[in-house]
């Protein structure tokens, strides 16, 4: 495999250097974290629309936990969608904001405290011998 993909040819690579694909590459770390959240929050809500018999709402027990349906598999198609749209929104909002944002500070320090131990000015270009 590692030989197949360090050659950057076929149709996997040509998938994998998507814009999309790339974007879905950086966001990924967001994603981790807050897809949990925006699925307990919407949990949550779908327990309580239940509870007050919106939108025909019914849990189905599994061996991890309950599953909620519309009992239609165009509205459970539908909210599938949107939980993955919304998870994906979000991802790139706290990339954007947070993740890029003090990856960049944190590189930077990092950048600036190796210079000093070198002897070097702070200055993060390196001086031409």
């Amino acid at each position: 495999l590692v030989v197949v993909f360090a050659q950057s040819r076929g149709p996997v690579n040509r998938l994998l250097e998507r814009r999309p694909v790339q974007a879905l590459g950086l966001w990924s770390y967001s994603i981790y974290m807050v897809h949990v959240l925006i699925f307990t929050v919407e949990k949550m809500g779908m327990g309580l629309l239940a509870k007050k018999g919106v939108l025909g709402l019914t849990a189905v027990q599994t061996a991890t936990g309950k599953l909620w349906t519309f009992n239609n598999v165009a509205l459970d198609a539908a909210f599938f969608a949107t939980q993955i749209a919304l998870t994906l929104v979000v991802s790139k909002w706290t990339y954007d904001l947070i993740e890029d944002p003090w990856r960049r500070r944190f590189a930077a320090i990092a950048s600036r405290r190796e210079l000093k131990q070198q002897g070097g000015s702070s200055s993060p270009i390196p001086a031409v011998a």
